[in-house]
């Protein structure tokens, strides 16, 4: 089977292995970039499109309402976070000084509201924003990553199937 490099979609820097041929990556697909289609064997062609353009507004409707259920909301400090009333399974709040939580050692937390027994619990903290991780200190990575400066005109070598191929021109 020959190599090949498909262009599908749109131009991207992120190519996934699959068989003989690599794939561009989309990480940041989101609804709006994705057709539907269907067939539709009940009637008229004009009756199917609106029939479907009815589904399409509903799921529409549906997604808005299903994102305007929590809310995030930004504090001074642990206490204004503990007085918050009216809270909601998946709110979200920010505390700007999160000290007074003894996991926290200085800085800012976030923490999403789980349920009223269990309150609020920490999800990220200011401090952990500042870890560099460098790519090859990952322990028991699940996939192939190579870097390089341009698309490759043959396969890398090593690659797996599912290996992921990132186009990086400041690669040496």
């Amino acid at each position: 089977m020959p190599f090949s490099v498909s262009n599908e979609v749109k131009k991207a820097t992120y190519y996934r292995r699959n068989g003989e041929t690599l794939y561009e990556e989309h990480p940041k697909t989101d609804g709006g970039q994705v057709a539907l289609s269907a067939t539709y064997s009940g009637g008229s062609a004009t009756t199917a499109q609106a029939e479907f353009e009815a589904l399409r507004t509903l799921i529409a409707t549906m997604q808005s309402t299903i994102d305007g259920q929590t809310k995030m909301t930004v504090v001074a400090d642990i206490t204004a976070r503990d007085a918050l009333t009216g809270m909601n399974v998946g709110d979200q709040v920010w505390v700007i000084d999160a000290s007074a939580d003894n996991t926290v050692s200085s800085g800012a937390a976030k923490y999403v509201y789980q349920d009223s027994t269990n309150g609020w619990v920490k999800t990220a903290e200011a401090e952990s924003m500042d870890v560099v991780v460098d790519w090859s200190d990952v322990q028991n990575k699940e996939v192939d990553v190579i870097h390089v400066a341009s698309v490759p005109a043959t396969m890398p070598s090593g690659l797996a199937d599912g290996g992921l191929v990132i186009v990086d021109t400041t690669a040496a």
